[in-house]
């Protein structure tokens, strides 16, 4: 049903999305979307605890904060990254997946740190490249899913 475009990095091309869109296509418009949020949802939790598991032992902040962060209202788009929360502030996740190459100072909370070298430790691409094919099954199984959940709910009323 599924597969995978490997030139465009961090997305996935779906194979099959014609015929998921054929069997959706009896349903409102807004019940599309919410039902492909809803299975985007459930399939990116597979990323979501890969890129918690490997930075747990960097920084238990930025692990804690990996979760769902974005949604488009205009097409069904689901971004899984560090999001600033009032308990924790993952300002600095990108410098531990990117590295530091001679950014030099920058103030944090009035105090001057300085690293220019911090080596790359990427968490999210590695997590993303070892679940893809993970998260596409599960994408699959979750339409499914929530269509015979919504069939079913409206065959019942």
């Amino acid at each position: 049903m599924a597969g995978i475009d490997r030139n465009t990095a961090g997305s996935i091309d779906l194979q099959g999305y014609d015929e998921v869109m054929k069997r959706l296509s009896g349903l409102e418009q807004n019940v599309n979307r919410r039902l492909a949020y809803q299975a985007l949802r459930k399939a990116s939790r597979i990323l979501i605890l890969a890129a918690r598991q490997k930075i747990q032992s960097y920084s238990k902040t930025v692990a804690k904060s990996i979760a769902i962060n974005y949604q488009s209202r205009h097409q069904v788009l689901v971004a899984v990254g560090p999001k600033k929360t009032k308990a924790r502030d993952p300002w600095y996740a990108h410098f531990i997946e990117f590295g530091t190459s001679g950014i030099g100072r920058f103030k944090r909370k009035g105090r001057v740190r300085y690293r220019a070298d911090q080596p790359a430790r990427p968490f999210m691409r590695p997590a993303y490249d070892e679940t893809q094919e993970q998260i596409l099954e599960d994408f699959g199984k979750s339409v499914m899913e929530v269509i015979d959940k919504y069939v079913q709910k409206k065959n019942a009323s």
